[in-house]
């Protein structure tokens, strides 16, 4: 009996229009509640039963996490709840209900929400375990309706507000929500590990985000940190840009892009660059190399313009 009223459950939250929606490549489209993910595969519960797609089939995810929550906990009380017994209910002849009128489309948490947040400007966010904070700039038209990509930046110094300074352009020209961490700074991988994990997950919470399309860029340690968050979390960045050092921990999964950028006079990182090329080479990965007059430092606003255009295109 309860594993009946739990198919009734799914049946009813994939007929939904807020269930999970799988774009594929080949232009079409999986419904339901994906269940588990890794770096190769997902696996979605569809009305039929269980279906897995691998990663290179799909083009984008629309996810739904607030809804699935409230699914989840319906199954948790069918759960708990012992089964009920129908009782017997005497038939109506000719008894016909009357169809249901359509309902108006609810507007979303995340829309509910999006009115409370400035757009177009820097701003900052305590995440929810009252601890890391995170610079943002939300792009001017964001009303939390339709899915943004998110541009993570990295200073060297956990300086989010320079981080997101310094990219916050691409808020403007291709609609990204630009973010900078306070709490990654050079040290310790094991902090900014911590604060990488706590303000992705804050952030996919809070803002109505494309977790297909996430991005990294950061200058010097910052580089190092966009590196290793993009090969931590593959199954969500599509591009890295980073400026002035080379890899962090790991190096690049072979499916994320890299716009690497370099001072002429930054003899240090210049020496580093020449074995991140080789290392991208031997990958396979996608890659670019550029070169800007000065030492160790961010680059020019013409140089990151270039690589935002470059990497929103791959």
């Amino acid at each position: 009996m309860k594993n009946y009223i739990f198919l009734i459950l799914i049946f009813l939250f994939i007929e939904n229009a807020d269930a999970d929606e799988i774009i594929l490549k080949s232009g079409g489209k999986v419904k339901g509640i994906i269940l588990e993910e890794s770096t190769e595969t997902m696996e979605v519960q569809v009305k039929s039963g269980k279906v897995r797609l691998k990663r290179d089939e799909i083009d984008s995810i629309n996810k739904n996490p607030e809804e699935n929550k409230e699914f989840e906990k319906e199954w948790l009380k069918t759960k708990e709840a012992p089964p009920k017994i129908a009782e017997s209910q005497p038939k109506e002849e000719n008894s016909r209900k009357p169809a249901p009128k359509p309902q108006p489309k609810k507007e979303s948490q995340k829309q509910k929400a999006a009115s409370k947040y400035k757009t177009g400007e820097i701003f900052e966010v305590k995440c929810e375990d009252k601890v890391h904070s995170y610079a943002v700039c939300l792009p001017k038209n964001y009303d939390g309706a339709k899915r943004a990509p998110v541009l993570f930046c990295f200073d060297p110094g956990g300086d989010g507000r320079n981080a997101v300074r310094q990219f916050m352009f691409a808020s403007d020209k291709y609609g990204w929500i630009v973010v900078g961490s306070n709490d990654a700074k050079n040290g310790p991988w094991e902090p900014i590990q911590e604060a990488q994990r706590v303000m992705l997950s804050d952030i996919r919470i809070r803002f109505n985000v494309d977790n297909m399309r996430f991005y990294a860029g950061g200058f010097s340690g910052g580089a190092r940190m966009s590196y290793t968050i993009a090969y931590k979390y593959p199954m969500y960045f599509k591009g890295v840009i980073p400026c002035g050092a080379g890899f962090g921990l790991g190096s690049i999964a072979p499916r994320v892009a890299v716009f690497q950028c370099v001072g002429k006079d930054d003899a240090a990182a210049q020496k580093e660059i020449k074995d991140v090329e080789f290392s991208l080479k031997e990958k396979r990965v996608n890659f670019k190399i550029k070169e800007f007059s000065g030492g160790h430092l961010w680059p020019p606003r013409e140089v990151l313009e270039e690589a935002i255009d470059w990497i929103a295109k791959e």
